[in-house]
């Protein structure tokens, strides 16, 4: 494949995911997920769901709830994996800061946790 195909790809890559959790492929109801190997008395409420991906739930969450569950997790893995900026954005950490990555809330200022990539169930 050429370096044209591949950025091609990736544009595409990028589309897609621009559309899951959108208003488009938003579901009509909320609902309590998990992460995929997490204890039964960890979840976290979701006000909605996107397209499933790979057959794993795609939450959209509220700050309030996003903020508990980083919480959460931070206790559980005994360090931040992220946190909520002054202007909203949720800054994941990656190994290296130039890996760091930005979730933006939508319009209602909620995030769409589906480019985590994580496995969530319901």
């Amino acid at each position: 494949m050429t370096d044209h195909h591949d950025h091609e790809a990736e544009l595409l890559r990028a589309a897609v995911i621009q559309m899951r959790g959108t208003d488009l492929d938003r579901s009509d109801g909320g609902g309590d997920f998990t992460l995929d190997g997490l204890q039964d008395d960890h979840s976290w409420h979701a006000v909605a769901f996107g397209m499933p991906w790979n057959g794993w739930a795609t939450p959209i969450v509220t700050t309030a709830t996003l903020q508990n569950m980083l919480e959460d997790l931070a206790k559980l893995d005994g360090q931040p994996f992220g946190e909520i900026r002054p202007d909203g954005g949720l800054v994941v950490y990656g190994e290296q800061p130039e890996d760091n990555y930005v979730i933006t809330p939508n319009e209602c200022s909620e995030y769409s946790l589906h480019s985590l990539g994580w496995c969530f169930l319901v």
